[in-house]
């Protein structure tokens, strides 16, 4: 597995994409998952899953709702949301998409990190937040990845 090279500006965008998507930081997550950089790692990393991905779904962004508000939604399918698939035919982990259910980040998330090998990404959001740590670095140098400050110069 070759090293590959990403920007920290790209790993911000991602994460703006999300939360223009969603309330739940999770969305920004997925969103750096979608960096097709980022996806292929992810896909070579986690070869027992053959066809990992993280599906997006256009729609209203879920942002400002009170639980009462969500409670009042008739038809979540409005909504934009996440799905993380494993590539095999008719599994997901939160596939599942009725007037009842969204697609919500904070589930597909929750698979991405129960069922996969993800800790990089987290590692890339932190240090793109600006809490770098050893551990954090040390993620993406065990997933080849050379995350370049393209921010400050």
């Amino acid at each position: 597995m070759n090293k590959i090279t990403i920007k920290l500006s790209q790993i911000r965008r991602a994460i703006e994409r999300g939360e223009k998507h969603s309330d739940d930081w999770q969305a920004g997550r997925l969103e750096v998952l979608r960096i097709p950089k980022i996806a292929k790692r992810w896909k070579q990393l986690n070869l027992r899953f053959p066809g990992v991905e993280i599906r997006f779904h256009e729609g209203r962004p879920h942002k400002g709702y009170t639980p009462d508000d969500n409670r009042a939604v008739t038809d979540w399918t409005e909504f934009s949301g996440y799905v993380f698939n494993y590539g095999l035919e008719g599994y997901g982990w939160n596939s599942v998409r009725s007037e009842w259910y969204s697609h919500s980040p904070s589930c597909a998330w929750d698979g991405v990190g129960r069922e996969t090998i993800s800790r990089f990404v987290e590692a890339l959001c932190f240090i793109a937040a600006g809490y770098d740590h050893p551990e954090h670095r040390q993620r993406l140098i065990d997933a080849k990845i050379e995350l370049v400050d393209d921010l400050t110069s």
